[in-house]
Order: structure tokens, then sequence, then C-alpha cells
């Protein structure tokens, strides 16, 4: 098994006003994520996935991502890490 950390940023067209208001029409769980305004780009909103998703080796990266953001992502760029899960041994 692995673990999956997901970050990344979302553009707009426009300087982002509100973060808040724009995090809420952008992500499908407001609670699940931690957004932020860029320092340098008024018009990117930095975001970090709070809950890590364990995955198995047959897990796509669409299926990783899907739910995240509401619609279509293609104003976002997504940051996927994979970490590998060390199992330990049951001592009976």
């Amino acid at each position: 098994m692995k673990k999956v950390f997901i970050s990344g940023s979302v553009f707009s067209l426009d300087p982002v006003r509100s973060v808040t208001a724009y995090a809420r029409a952008t992500f499908a769980d407001i609670s699940s994520v931690t957004v932020w305004l860029s320092p340098e780009n008024d018009k990117e909103i930095r975001f970090s996935v709070n809950r890590p998703q364990t995955v198995s080796s047959l897990t796509t990266l669409d299926e990783v991502t899907e739910g995240i953001v509401i619609g279509d992502d293609t104003n976002v760029v997504w940051n996927v890490e994979i970490k590998s899960v060390a199992t330990l041994a049951a001592v009976a």
C-alpha cells in the first residue's frame, strides 16, 4: 500500500478577492482542503488536501484526484506525492 499526499494550485482569470468564496466554488468538500492565496500571484490559490489517501499499485491518478474539485480541472496544477507504507509483521 502507498499513501498519497495531494496539493497544488488553482488559477483564476481575475484576481481573487475572497479565497474562501473561491474555494467554496472550486472544491467539492471545503473542509477537506487547506487553501491560501499565493504570495506571488493574486490569481493563484494554493491548496493542500488534509487527509492522505491510501492506494494500491492499480490506482490511477484520475482516481486519486477525482472528486476534489468541482467540474473540469483544466485550471488546476496537481502535485501528487506517493510514499510507500511500511507494514510490520504481527507478533504473537
